[in-house]
């Protein structure tokens, strides 16, 4: 087979190929060199001819005479533009087949620069050419031409089958892994290509930038903090001179980071004390000091943002706390980082809450001359607003979340699908009803109208019974266990048994903030001065102690109150006794909003300081019990917007926080 392939123009080329094909046959023998002038039969399709002298030989010469690159054919157009031009072929199959091309340049020519050649011949400027004169120096140029392809291609002259790629010349595959990497900023890119190509012709360049590489690396991690960006590093550079440094840096850090990582989201202070006496001048020393003061003082912790914080409320899950104010947002509380905000009120938020389910939030803002809002439904993964209720006085989610109680003056209570916004049913529809809750269980709807409270059956629309308050009552909740209702107007209260519509105690002094407890048997009524709430026996009808706070929530189970007012504090205090157990400082505005987890773990404030804390409250009962270390949600068991501001007027704005 012929062991050499001359591709070359005719034009430019013809006699200098001719030249330099006898001086090679001359020497290697008959038939060990392919020109299509003498080796293409007649007839013959030049193009599959080519194609398969290229694809036998061991080495291909390119002769590249002036003009090489910008020939034109008979219409004007540069023929390497042209995908059947002969040339074009033959350099295209060495390249695809991995075969050494040897550029030999004519007299004068220049290598044409890689932007004027076609994608596919782009990496012929990389190859190192020989230079040809053909002039009184051709035989010393073609002398050294038979060294390097006895050498490096292994030809041998009169015989003896040539070695493809033998040597440690350049070939068309090295050529095209360096064009393709040679811009990377990957160091595993060039590793790689060193272990293919040890001693190839670019393994030099290779080896240099992997170094430059390196340096860049090593100037970013060496002061590291973390062991992760230094292992990062001997993973890139394994072998380098940084190495050595780089491993020692891993070892000194690799105890603190491992410690840190699993007290990191502890509640427990004492974890990071002990953290501080093993590594007390450690990279998370500063860190570890916040927290263990932090958690000395119950705060887990703080989301910061840009306007006051007016209400609040906690996913059921946990996951997710909600603020309101003059805007409306979702936080990450494992990070305490907003998750995105809410866009759509005109006006401050005073209200919100989460469906039972997570999957909703409904919002209101704003209000009018005749006691209306407007209230929004929100789809928390997206934050996209699904619906708008204008002019109603409540909006309620049902206690499986899965509907929604409007209540409109002039048309009564109407319940909702939630996901659908189908209406189901209207109850009382021609009466003025000026709010709406559903019962804990989600059995029975309570509206008040007329001067009255009406219960109804959900599924039914039946009317079970009434309540007659009289004109001044504008309020009204359910206790935690449904048994009981409370009623309130211009400071006066009125206890209810739900399943007799028996009135159970009148009483009042004339506040009008109220908050029940769970069971029913107590009432929290803000004092006239909004700095202190009394402790009311709703049975009895009594007084029984005051407490510090003009905003305040009894916990889960009854023993507790939670209070926060303008004196930038929040407390807790126990039912029974009337002590404070714990005050949390840290909020630098009045305290605006307060909720309970349901196990009465943690809690949540609100504050004009533009933030929301996390609390863990239930690390200072008197009666330790271990959290779940979950954040849970609010205990309401139907989350409720009544319509009505954070005025002192409105009396249970936040009733079961």
């Amino acid at each position: 087979m012929s062991k050499i392939f001359i591709s070359y123009r005719r034009k430019e080329s013809l006699a200098i190929a001719g030249r330099i094909y006898e001086r090679l046959e001359a020497h290697l023998g008959a038939g060990s060199v392919f020109m299509d002038i003498d080796s293409i039969p007649p007839g013959a399709d030049f193009r599959a001819v080519l194609g398969t002298g290229v694809a036998k030989a061991a080495v291909v010469l390119a002769i590249i005479g002036e003009g090489w690159g910008d020939a034109r054919d008979g219409r004007g157009r540069r023929r390497l533009d042209d995908p059947a031009d002969f040339v074009r072929i033959e350099i295209e199959t060495a390249f695809k087949r991995g075969i050494p091309i040897i550029p030999l340049l004519i007299g004068g020519a220049a290598m044409p620069h890689q932007s004027e050649l076609p994608d596919s011949l782009r990496l012929l400027p990389f190859l190192n050419a020989l230079f040809v004169d053909p002039g009184r120096d051709f035989n010393v140029h073609m002398d050294r031409l038979i060294g390097h392809l006895e050498e490096q291609v292994a030809l041998s002259p009169a015989g003896g089958e040539p070695r493809r790629g033998g040597g440690a010349g350049y070939t068309a595959v090295e050529l095209a892994r360096f064009d393709a990497i040679k811009d990377s900023k990957n160091p595993l890119d060039f590793r790689e290509f060193l272990s293919r190509f040890p001693k190839g012709h670019m393994a030099d360049l290779v080896q240099k930038r992997l170094r430059t590489l390196e340096e860049a690396h090593w100037t970013i991690v060496k002061e590291a903090a973390e062991p992760g960006p230094l292992e990062e590093f001997l993973r890139l550079f394994p072998d380098g001179p940084h190495a050595g440094e780089a491993q020692s840096k891993v070892g000194a850090l690799r105890p603190e980071h491992q410690r840190w990582e699993c007290i990191k989201q502890s509640l427990d202070p004492d974890d990071f004390g002990k953290f501080l006496r093993d590594f007390p001048s450690g990279v998370h020393a500063a860190t570890a000091r916040q927290r263990n003061s932090e958690l000395l003082g119950g705060l887990i912790r703080t989301f910061t943002g840009d306007s006051m914080v007016l209400c609040a409320a906690l996913s059921p899950d946990g996951r997710i706390a909600l603020s309101g104010g003059l805007k409306l947002c979702l936080w990450d509380t494992s990070s305490g980082q907003p998750i995105k905000e809410l866009t759509g009120h005109e006006g401050r938020i005073h209200s919100v809450a989460f469906s039972q389910d997570g999957r909703h939030v409904l919002s209101n803002s704003g209000g009018s001359n005749d006691g209306t809002m407007t209230f929004r439904l929100w789809e928390v993964t997206t934050g996209r607003l699904i619906r708008g209720f204008a002019g109603n006085s409540s909006v309620v989610f049902s206690p499986d979340g899965q509907h929604i109680l409007s209540t409109e003056p002039g048309r009564g209570c109407r319940l909702w699908e939630t996901l659908s916004g189908k209406l189901v049913r209207d109850f009382g529809a021609s009466e003025a009803a000026l709010g709406g809750a559903f019962s804990p269980e989600g059995r029975f709807i309570l509206s008040l109208s007329g001067g009255a409270l009406r219960l109804w059956e959900v599924v039914t629309a039946r009317l079970v019974r009434s309540f007659r308050l009289g004109t001044h009552y504008a309020h009204f909740v359910f206790s935690a266990d449904g048994r009981r209702i409370l009623s309130s107007g211009y400071g006066r209260y009125s206890l209810w048994e739900t399943a007799t519509g028996k009135l159970i105690r009148e009483f009042g002094d004339g506040n009008h903030y109220g908050v029940l407890s769970p069971d029913g048997q107590y009432l929290l009524l803000r004092g006239q001065s909004y700095h202190t709430c009394d402790l009311w026996d709703a049975v009895i009808g009594r007084p029984i102690r005051k407490f510090e706070g003009g905003f305040n929530v009894f916990s889960p189970d009854g023993r507790f109150i939670l209070s926060g007012s303008h004196d930038l504090t929040v407390k807790l205090w126990e039912v029974a006794t009337g002590r404070e157990i714990h005050a949390f400082p840290g909020h630098s505005g009045p305290v605006s909003s307060l909720v309970f987890s349901p196990d009465g773990q943690f809690a949540l404030s609100g504050s004009h300081d533009h933030t929301l804390r996390l609390w863990h409250v239930g690390a200072f009962y008197p009666t330790k019990t271990k959290s779940q270390l979950k954040l849970a949600p609010e205990t309401v068991p139907t989350a409720a917007l009544t319509g009505q501001p954070p005025e002192p007027r409105s009396w249970w704005r936040r009733a079961f926080g």
